[in-house]
């Protein structure tokens, strides 16, 4: 049970990697098309791997809610129904206590609260897909 918690959070973190990758290469082409000189494409490695580590808190929070549908599909619906509700509060909290610190723009926070949302439906699908598996095989002729 506890490897598969963990397993848990570690397919969270990876497919909120490969998003914010995605994410923060659009911006690193968007900019070298604009002629600015954003460096270079590995460049935004680090910063996806920090900006996904957001998506762990986004995990744990949607353990609080315990899921006892039968059907799969009602499961991953709620699952990722819930993963965006939670998904936005991690990057908010990050972005308030920046926010005492330094002027935040109108633009940054509402990129955390549609990349937390984006964190979240990931975080409910890998969450249900994982209570799928632990619910085992459906009995035959069901």
């Amino acid at each position: 049970m506890r490897r598969a918690r963990l397993a848990g959070y570690g397919y969270t973190y990876i497919a909120c990697l490969l998003l914010w990758s995605i994410v923060l290469g659009s911006h690193h082409l968007g900019g070298r098309e604009e002629g600015q000189d954003p460096g270079t494409a590995l460049g935004i490695l680090p910063g996806a791997a920090a900006f996904a580590l957001l998506a762990l808190p986004i995990r744990m929070l949607l353990l609080l809610f315990p899921e006892w549908s039968e059907s799969t599909a009602v499961r991953l619906v709620r699952r990722m129904l819930f993963g965006v509700l939670c998904g936005p509060v991690p990057p908010l909290i990050v972005m308030i206590a920046i926010a005492r610190s330094s002027p935040v723009d109108k633009d940054d926070a509402a990129m955390a609260v549609v990349m937390g949302a984006a964190m979240g439906l990931l975080a409910g699908a890998v969450d249900a897909l994982l209570l799928d598996r632990s619910a085992g095989p459906a009995p035959p002729g069901s």
